[in-house]
């Protein structure tokens, strides 16, 4: 699958890992990472290859974190507070990010308050749900 960091005002280190892990779970196993956003107004198709800046880190970072898993693979993030984060696939260390900010935001994508997943996160965090 083929796709763009981002599109328009999305934070691509809040949206990308978020995609790479719901298409994954699809049965999605290969991508391509197109390092820059994708800007739906305002810039035509010739402008978006050259204007928004492109992020190289951020694609290598996602290869490093999310390698090609199959069936019965397990990726563990670890978060280090104040720190950054340690992805490990099957037990083996695969990415370290030291970037406090962009741990609190991926770690947020399910532990937020916030969350569109809030019966994940409350069965992430071992709370029960009140119940109606």
């Amino acid at each position: 699958m083929k796709c763009r960091i981002g599109v328009d005002d999305q934070v691509p280190e809040e949206v990308l890992p978020r995609f790479l892990e719901t298409v994954a779970a699809a049965g999605v196993t290969r991508f391509a990472i197109h390092a820059r956003k994708a800007w739906l107004q305002g810039l035509s198709p010739k402008e978006n290859r050259e204007i928004p800046p492109l992020d190289y880190a951020l694609v290598l970072a996602m290869k490093r974190a999310f390698p090609d898993v199959v069936k019965g693979d397990r990726i563990t993030g670890v978060q280090r507070p104040d720190e950054g984060v340690r992805f490990f696939h099957n037990g083996t260390l695969r990415s370290e990010l030291r970037d406090a900010d962009f741990t609190r935001r991926f770690f947020g994508i399910w532990l937020s308050p916030q969350t569109s997943e809030p019966k994940l996160r409350q069965s992430l965090l071992g709370t029960a749900l009140p119940r109606p």
